[in-house]
């Protein structure tokens, strides 16, 4: 009889725990519990296993304060960045500030790092839409275009051609503003894939990447413009220089693609 008691107020437990039980079935199970230690033994495993509404109550608030405190640390980090994108794309643009081939890397690796940190914690990210996709490969054609169009550029004035038909001082303004626009077509990008990132949990850290270095291209290729002392040297320093920003940049887009490879359970 005693073993017939024990197995109902084992079924009982869970009722008693969740507290949806009658009085007459909770007094029931104290009454039993104050005599018998493999049902207090049983009580306490249950508490401490099963999830209860209080438990699930509490989950999903410890959950929503993990996730406003992700969201807290990408908007500090994408503001910083934004910032330094506009500081430095202020002093490449107007010539204020000239920094060195191995500054411009040293900020680049920088930039890159702080998009990789914006675009962690990819648990359960939706992929991207035809949208972020859409603006992705306009942010790669707008790379390719203004990289090719200062190799034609140095090329053509190498052998002694002004290009596109302009006058000499038309040259260096032309090539400014299609690196000006590239810098604002990007940046804006930057900003609608952050936004993808944080509101719409899109998996677009690898598109950040991307941006970052048609951004960081656009701001050499000026700053370079601005201090041309003959193409053909020129031609040397944009050669390595792009070459080590590509490879940077692909370095970075992998890595954000690797990251946000769901790991196996």
């Amino acid at each position: 009889m005693e073993k017939m008691n024990c197995d109902i107020i084992k079924d009982l437990i869970p009722v008693y725990v969740d507290e949806v039980c009658s009085e007459a079935t909770k007094i029931c199970v104290e009454e039993h519990m104050k005599d018998c230690s493999e049902c207090r033994r049983m009580l306490t495993l249950y508490k401490d296993n099963e999830l209860t509404d209080t438990k699930l109550e509490q989950k999903s608030l410890d959950g929503l304060k993990k996730l406003k405190r992700r969201m807290k640390y990408q908007n500090v980090i994408c503001c910083l960045l934004m910032g330094l994108l506009t500081v430095t794309g202020f002093c490449a643009f107007t010539n204020t500030v000239f920094l060195s081939q191995t500054a411009y890397l040293a900020l680049f690796i920088t930039f890159i790092l702080m998009t990789l940190l914006i675009g962690m914690d990819y648990k359960d990210k939706k992929p991207p839409c035809m949208t972020e996709y859409a603006t992705g490969a306009v942010s790669f054609l707008a790379d390719v275009y203004i990289t090719l169009m200062l190799f034609y550029f140095i090329r053509k004035v190498s052998n002694g051609v002004i290009p596109f038909g302009l006058d000499v001082t038309q040259c260096g303004p032309f090539m400014m503003w299609q690196f000006i626009i590239a810098f604002i077509i990007q940046f804006a990008f930057l900003i609608y894939h952050f936004i993808c990132i944080v509101k719409k949990n899109k998996n677009c850290g690898w598109l950040l990447c991307l941006d970052i270095t048609g951004i960081s291209l656009a701001q050499q290729y000026a700053s370079w413009l601005y201090h041309m002392d003959t193409p053909e040297s020129f031609m040397i320093r944009f050669s390595r220089m792009a070459f080590l920003t590509i490879v940077i940049g692909l370095v970075g887009i992998l890595a954000s693609i690797l990251i946000s490879v769901p790991k196996k359970k």
